[in-house]
Parts: structure tokens; sequence; C-alpha cells
């Protein structure tokens, strides 16, 4: 039977509704898995290298986790040193914050109108509610058992990924017939590379820019430079706008801690040369263009997966999103998709530059 146009149209974007839906509501069983599923696509050639060495694959799986963990611990062991350092420094902070608000709310009774006991009832309104130590200590105990128990997860979804990763792939393989055996397999194949090389990559370029940070930072004069430093690369996995608020919040500070102006000025040009290194010759030489996706299909995607998601959303959706591609691809139906979702063909062309430093490690 054939469908009028208006009805399949109508049928896509119930399909598109109900997966996004689906996604939603079943978030807190479906991050910690796919975590553990790209995490175990990261770790599954370090496997391989241990296990050819003669380790168990049961060992081998354990030695990736506790790698993982290791590395966590550390970054996390790293802003926590930051913060406690920064802390120090809190009291005088919110001195500046509340005469620079004062001076702000004088500003507006001059110019606007508004009286400062005004101002100060509509902050009260809109700042009102059980906002006591109790409610708050009780919040963010809760927060923090949900991270350990999804955390917990993770480590076990990567162990089993791991371990029967054999099992997986050839379940996938009997689910098609003879003559597509091939080209699931190289599906398969491709899409694991596309996470190991995002991730591993991404995670290089975030050292390079903590660093790249860190000397500018320090010499502009930005008190607590490593703490804006870590931070910036941290959120620089969020394209484009995590660059953006990185550049921000070293610039509030500057403003609240006196606001020199040669200091903020100094600040946007070491994230302005940054990022044009970045984006022109570190990006191309670290990640290539294995997530070969259009820029506005990763902003959209991006925007959806923090939707849906949250952060884990805006960490999973790109690389996701670059298998999804390799899916379509090899699908004759979904090819058309493929073409929408690839990259303009002049933008994978590498730079003079990028050549030129490949062609030294040749």
């Amino acid at each position: 039977m054939k469908l009028h146009p208006l009805v399949k149209i109508n049928l896509i974007l119930l399909l598109f509704f109900l997966v996004f839906a689906g996604l939603y509501f079943a978030r807190s069983f479906l991050v910690p898995i796919s975590f553990g599923a790209i995490f175990a696509m990261v770790m599954i050639p370090l496997s391989k290298r241990l296990e050819n060495l003669g380790l168990h694959r049961a060992l081998s799986a354990l030695v990736c986790l506790l790698l993982l963990v290791a590395i966590f611990s550390g970054l996390i062991a790293l802003l926590s040193s930051q913060v406690a350092s920064f802390s120090k420094d809190m009291a005088v902070i919110e001195t500046q914050v509340n005469r620079q608000l004062d001076e702000a709310q004088r500003f507006i009774e001059q110019k606007v109108g508004i009286s400062y006991e005004s101002q100060e009832k509509m902050i009260k309104e809109q700042t009102s509610g059980d906002n006591s130590p109790s409610t708050l200590v009780a919040g963010l105990i809760g927060s923090l058992t949900k991270v350990i128990m999804n955390g917990f997860l993770v480590i076990i979804y990567l162990f089993l990924f791991i371990y029967y990763r054999t099992r997986l792939k050839k379940f996938v393989l009997k689910l098609v017939r003879g003559e597509n055996k091939e080209r699931v397999h190289d599906v398969i194949s491709r899409s694991s590379q596309v996470a190991q090389h995002y991730l591993l990559g991404r995670g290089i370029l975030m050292i390079v820019l903590t660093v790249f940070y860190l000397v500018g930072l320090s010499v502009v004069g930005v008190r607590n430079a490593l703490f804006f430093s870590v931070l910036a690369a941290l959120l620089s996995i969020v394209p484009w706008v995590g660059n953006l608020f990185g550049m921000i919040l070293p610039m509030l500070m500057v403003f609240v801690q006196g606001g020199d102006i040669r200091i903020i000025l100094g600040v946007m040009l070491v994230f302005g040369i940054t990022q044009l290194i970045d984006t022109y010759i570190f990006e191309p030489l670290v990640l290539g263009y294995q997530v070969n996706i259009h820029p506005l299909f990763i902003i959209i995607i991006a925007v959806l997966g923090e939707i849906v998601w949250g952060i884990p959303g805006l960490i999973l959706s790109i690389p996701v999103l670059g298998m999804v591609k390799i899916v379509f691809d090899n699908v004759d139906a979904l090819e058309p998709y493929a073409y929408l979702l690839g990259a303009p063909r002049q933008s994978r062309r590498e730079s003079a530059v990028v050549r030129k430093i490949k062609s030294w490690f040749r």
C-alpha cells in the first residue's frame, strides 16, 4: 500500500518524537551503559595488546578498568586541589562582588528611577525559597550519591563490554544475512575506530590546551590560572560554546577582582590565538577527519544531547553521531542522510601547515 507523502512525513515526525522521548525517559539507564560502551571501544586496543602478551582477557579488562579509574581520579584530585586553592580567595571575591552589585543598583536607581529598596525587595522575591543549609546539604548528598552509583555502573559495563566483546560482535553478525556480514563487520570496526580516535584525540587536545592556556593566562596576570586553564580545556569538548564559556569565566573573575582592562584584553588575546592554533593546526593534526560531520549538525546534535541527557549528552553526542553516519554510509536507503550529515569537501582538505608537520614524522 502506497502512503500519502503527508502521512509519511507525519510518521517520520512521530518516530523522531518517540525516539527522543524514549532517550529522555530512559536516560538513567542509557547514560551509564553508553559511557561504558564508549570507554570500552577506547580501551579495546589496549586490551588486545595485553592479551597478545599472554594476559587473560579478564585480567586485561581489569587493567583497562584500573587505568581509566586512575586517569579520572587524577583529574578529580587536580580539580579538587585547584578548587581548594580558589576557595581561599572566596571571602575577598564575595566582598568585591557585593560592592559591584551595590554600585550597579545605585546606577539603576539614578538612571532608571527604581529605588534601591525596591530592587532589594525584587531580589529577595526572586531568591526566596527553601535555601536552608540542611536542604542544600541534602541535595548535594543526593547528587553525589547518584554520580557515584552511575560511576560504578559505568565501571561494571566497561569490564563486561571488554570481556564479552567477541560474543556481542558475533550476535550482531548473526542478525544479518551472509552477503551483508562483511559490510556489517566493516561498520562495527569503523564505528569503534571513530570512538577511539575522537575521545583519545580530544584527551590529547585537552592536555595541549591546558598548557597553552596556563602559559598565556599566567603571562597576562590572571590569578588561579591553572584552575581556569583546566576548566577551559574540559569545556572545549562542547564545540564553540564551551570555548566561549571558558574565556568568559576568567574575564568575569578579572572584572570582579578589579577589572584591569589590560588583563581582560590579554585573556581575549590568549583564547583567540589558542583557538586559531587549535582549529587550524591541532584539530586536523590530532583528530583528523574521523568524525566527518557538518558543523551545523555538530551544533544541532550537541544542543539536542544537552536537552535530552544534560552534560553527558554533550559529551556523547558527537562520537555517537559519527557512528550513525558510518551506518548511513553503508545502507543504500540512508545514503542521502549520510551526505547531508557529512562535512563539505573543502573543509576536509588539510592545510599546508598540517601537511608540513605530518611530513616531519614520516
